[in-house]
């Protein structure tokens, strides 16, 4: 039942991708000197049979790995949000070399194990053999996302970054402050008690990163406002990145956003969750 859950979704946050309204310039030439260059890959890297003594001889595909490898789709959403990794799948084939069951052991996320598992457990196999019969057997495959990704260091210097969402049918207010001198805020107001605030820091690097992908992403083309269309009371979030005298504000209300703003408001959740929080009392 989880898996089927987690693949309906990656599959919404596909279909969703791909149907936003997108920039139409991804390389946004004004802050760039050079183009942004990405050179997807994707590639089956290992096979490992469980319990391996076991059996006499291993499963393996009845294809050839590096056509079954460029089966594989990498989602419109990772390459936006540079996602990169390996997926590791725990398959349990029968003896006739079909995939009765898939366990998704590892992932990167933003749909990269959906893809692999889409295409994966519809593959063929030469099944184990035990004592000169086909049996069944576990089987971990490992499969390589890799953007070959090549982003020319944005000209567009950030101060400060800001994120903030506001719930929907309950009360909740989010702010998140990332800035170049390394210090970060993070607040939570849930309406029925005290906000929370904590202080933390960030990094060069991790801010460097940061201000490179929100740049790289056409932030300061986007519109002002993205607003579902129909009546839905899903709440809000507010992205805010200020450059010198420049202040760029976006709100994103329902689905309704490019698909590059949707992978700054992950990015940012990201580096949120790798700092070490302290919570400041009053």
């Amino acid at each position: 039942m989880k898996i089927h859950l987690l693949i309906l979704t990656f599959l919404t946050i596909f279909i969703y991708s791909n149907s936003s309204a997108q920039n139409d310039n991804d390389n946004c030439p004004t802050l760039f000197t050079h183009e942004r260059t990405i050179n997807p890959k994707i590639n089956i890297v290992n096979i490992e049979v469980i319990d391996s003594n076991k059996f006499d001889s291993f499963p393996r595909f009845k294809g050839k790995i590096e056509t079954i490898s460029k089966k594989i789709v990498y989602p419109e959403i990772a390459k936006r949000a540079g996602v990169e990794g390996i997926v590791k799948l725990l398959m349990t084939l029968d003896s006739t070399g079909n995939v009765i069951k898939t366990i998704i052991m590892n992932t990167p996320g933003a749909g990269t194990d959906y893809f692999a598992l889409d295409i994966i457990q519809k593959e063929k196999f030469y099944p184990a053999v035990l004592n000169h019969k086909n049996v069944p057997s576990p089987v971990v495959v490992d499969i390589n996302f890799d953007l070959n990704l090549y982003v020319d260091k944005p000209s567009m210097e950030i101060d400060e970054i800001k994120y903030e969402l506001f719930g929907g049918m309950i009360f909740l207010h989010i702010t998140i402050i990332i800035k170049k001198d390394g210090s970060a805020f993070f607040s939570e107001d849930r309406g029925y008690e005290p906000p929370k605030i904590y202080h933390g820091k960030i990094n060069s690097y991790e801010y460097t990163k940061l201000n490179d992908f929100i740049v790289a992403q056409c932030f300061f083309e986007y519109d002002n406002e993205y607003v579902l269309k129909a009546i839905n009371d899903t709440g809000k979030t507010i992205i805010t990145v200020k450059s010198g005298n420049i202040i760029k504000s976006v709100l994103s209300k329902g689905q309704l956003e490019p698909v590059g703003l949707w992978a700054i408001r992950t990015v940012i959740l990201q580096e949120k969750d790798k700092i070490q929080w302290e919570e400041i009392k009053e």
